[in-house]
């Protein structure tokens, strides 16, 4: 077979970049994967526009180094670009955009309708440290995804990059010891069947480091997914089983609107029926949180946990510390140079491989100090500390007193977080480089967990960090955590509003976030009153998250968010987001079938928007009534409010608003039997929804379509609409696919037979 020859374009201003990426697709190109060309390829002496003509020709793959010097390129947009998407629509030419500087790409048309790497929208020149590599190989991976699957990279493909199927974080390195632990577990999970393994003990024994072992060994038994999930039972918050169940969903169906209640766990069965998933749910608080998460029997379950308890064919295995051997050797496989005071540490780290590991990290690092010499202070700690504490401690005092400090202050993250938010949270916004470093130096000392560029503290280094906040650090540093969360929040919802293949990409960076998200949120309503920052977090949030939120937090919770929201804005004087607030809540007592309550907070919330002569909130509370009225059959009350709203909309400009409320009044008319009304008002729903992009907006009006066609009994034509909304749903893993498409059969079944 052939090497397939992948195209480089770029500005010569973005030379360092093109080396950068060369350097790592060259380990392609010698293992005889693919052929690279650039420009500095031509030989001296030759007709280089004729070079440049012939390999843009030969190339299957064009990688597009994007920046404000190759947007401003005249070569490269009238000649090399135009001749790209010619032989992409007549050849299947895969172009590949990289976005490497800064710049207006997603404004340009030929390329923001490309999935582009990153997948955040994010320029390369942004990221710090080891990010930048761990992108560029990526890059070089995807390269060869789309040669050995020679598909044209579409919405099918960030869809199944983004979706998050195969989560294991990597087990330690220097993991050693448990041959009889792993023996019997290997046993149990070999006998096929539903499998519920056990890992239970006390805090730095080691349970996670071994349940990542035993699930790496069984990836292949499992090939559907692994499911990795940190319940935080020893958290002030633990994960709920709900949310538990929710994340497991959504890596299969990042879309999903998730249930409550009983529907959500038949969703949760349904979702992994007949699949081979391994779920990994770490640090559970005790049964009444695991229950529940029992999946089906063609899976397996493992759970680490403080608690000791039984579930139905749970086999526990309790663990204790390392025996000394072992421990010995975690150490001099760290730190060679302990050698014979191995066993003296090991006894005063109390034989736990979290306390072994920083210790050992810590003499790895710091050659100044000698064995003896750190021996002896932890001798000297040990005496006043828990069982293995005094490690930690050692450690902690040994970092600069600057590095104690940041460290410190790691303590306001719960969960894993990366190299932006530890920025924020130490105020370096725009020095990311000396953050990097900083993290690198604690991940160094095993005093912080980094793996892919997220970073996390093990449960007890975050406690020992979290007791050690100075008076008013710790106020300042959550703070800046929910400012840089808000900010977080605001990008991801951006993205999703986008459409097309950055809808994914939205829900993605949401999800990996929503923890500290809610953190911030509540930590800001409990200050309303007394802080302006902590008003102006809890006002902002549920405006600028607004989509995602409604998608993704059941109905009650986006009450209690959107009413500190609410109480924001009033202490504020934030008059146009009252009104939105009062307008998103009317929304969900909507939903919850609660329409008189929702159409007086509506009218609150037009009086406002009248008052402060904001048209486009003037729309949203029209439309909103609208929908209210119509959901109590006042379906001609409803379209003298949609009129309303179709008038400002247009005279605003406000596409994606003219678009809902089309959709809104051909419903209306289609009730009252105005089916041919209610067609002319979906197809100009239609052309708005495609050219926005809106992918799922198009598919819900052609499944409305499909269903006045059904009424005038034009039966071919309904099929056609409704096949739109099933290949959209089959295109995302929509939960709610097959039942559409069995919808689908039955109606061509039936004008076959008519």
């Amino acid at each position: 077979m052939p090497k397939a020859k992948v195209f480089l374009s770029y500005s010569h201003r973005d030379r360092a970049w093109k080396d950068r990426l060369v350097g790592h697709l060259q380990v392609l190109e010698r293992e005889g994967s693919l052929d690279l060309w650039d420009d500095d390829r031509i030989p001296a002496g030759a007709d280089w526009l004729a070079e440049i003509q012939d390999a843009i020709q030969g190339a299957q793959v064009a990688v597009l180094l994007v920046s404000v010097d190759f947007l401003n390129s005249r070569f490269i947009r009238e000649k090399e670009v135009p001749d790209f998407l010619a032989r992409r629509k007549t050849e299947g030419l895969h172009i590949f955009p990289v976005i490497v500087g800064s710049c207006l790409w997603d404004q340009v048309r030929e390329i923001s309708s490309i999935q582009a790497r990153p997948r955040d929208g994010k320029a390369l020149a942004s990221f710090r440290g080891d990010r930048v590599n761990q992108e560029m190989a990526e890059i070089g991976r995807e390269i060869l995804r789309l040669l050995v699957g020679d598909t044209e990279p579409s919405v099918s493909t960030p869809a199944e990059a983004i979706r998050p199927l195969h989560q294991l974080p990597s087990p330690p390195a220097d993991f050693v010891g448990r041959e009889t632990e792993l023996t019997e577990l290997r046993a149990e999970m070999q006998k096929g069947g539903f499998t519920i393994c056990g890992l239970q003990g006390m805090g730095g024994v080691g349970k996670t480091a071994l349940a990542l072992r035993l699930a790496h060994e069984f990836r292949d038994a499992y090939p559907d997914a692994q499911i990795y999930l940190d319940l935080r039972g020893v958290s002030e918050k633990p994960v709920t089983s709900e949310e538990a169940m929710a994340h497991v969903i959504r890596a299969f169906h990042p879309e999903t609107k998730i249930p409550e209640g009983d529907q959500l766990a038949a969703l949760y069965r349904e979702v992994l029926h007949s699949k081979r998933v391994l779920l990994l749910m770490d640090n559970a608080s005790d049964r009444t949180q695991v229950d529940p998460l029992v999946p089906p029997d063609t899976c397996a379950l493992l759970v680490t946990s403080r608690s000791r308890f039984s579930l139905p064919g749970l086999f526990r295995r309790d663990l204790d510390q390392l025996p000394e051997n072992d421990a010995c050797a975690l150490l001099l496989k760290i730190a060679p140079r302990i050698w014979d005071q191995a066993a003296t540490i090991a006894r005063l780290c109390g034989y736990l491989p979290f306390a072994l590991r920083v210790t050992a990290s810590t003499l790895a690092d710091r050659t100044d100090l000698t064995v003896s010499d750190y021996v002896h202070r932890l001798e000297k700690d040990d005496q006043k500390a828990e069982l293995g504490a005094a490690a930690l401690g050692l450690s902690y005092s040994l970092l600069p007193d600057s590095l104690q400090a940041r460290f410190r202050t790691l303590a306001v993250f719960s969960v894993d977080f990366d190299l932006p938010a530890a920025a924020a949270v130490w105020d370096l916004a725009g020095k990311e480089n000396e953050a990097d470093e900083a993290l690198g130096e604690l991940v160094q000392r095993s005093l912080l967990d980094g793996e892919e560029g997220r970073y996390k503290l093990h449960d007890l280094a975050q406690a020992y960090a979290a007791a050690r906040c100075v008076e008013g650090e710790e106020e300042e540093v959550r703070a800046r955590h929910a400012q840089h969360f808000v900010r977080v929040l605001a990008e991801a919802d951006e993205l999703y509003q986008k459409g097309n293949d950055y809808i994914l990409s939205g829900l993605a960076r949401f999800d990996r976030e929503l923890a500290h998200i809610l953190a911030g949120q509540v930590w800001a309503e409990a200050r309303i009153e007394t802080s302006e920052i902590a008003a102006h977090v809890a006002n902002s949030l549920p405006y600028v998250g607004a989509y995602l939120l409604d998608l993704r937090l059941p109905p009650r919770e986006r009450i209690h968010l959107l009413e500190a929201g609410l109480a924001g804005a009033r202490k504020l004087n934030n008059r146009p987001l009252e009104a939105n607030h009062l307008g998103n809540l009317g929304l969900v007592y909507w939903h919850l079938g609660e329409t008189r309550r929702a159409i007086e907070l509506f009218e609150q919330a037009l009086t406002i928007t009248r008052e402060i002569g904001n048209r486009r909130g003037e729309a949203n509370s029209l439309g909103n009534l609208g929908l209210a009225y119509a959901d109590l059959g006042e379906a001609r009350a409803a379209i003298e409010y949609y009129e309303q709203v179709l008038t400002i909309t247009r005279e605003i400009g406000d596409r994606r608003g003219e678009g809902i409320t089309l959709s809104n009044l051909g419903l209306a008319y289609k009730n009252l039997g105005e089916t041919q009304r209610a067609i002319e008002l979906y197809d100009q729903r239609l052309v708005i929804a495609r050219e926005l992009g809106d992918r799922r907006g198009e598919a819900l009006v052609s499944w409305n379509l499909s269903l006045a066609y059904k009424t005038l009994g034009e039966l071919v034509r309904a099929i056609d609409c409704m096949q739109v909304r099933v290949d959209f749903e089959r295109q995302i893993g929509h939960p709610d696919a097959e039942k559409h498409a069995a919808e689908v059969d039955a109606l061509r079944a039936r004008a076959l037979s008519v």
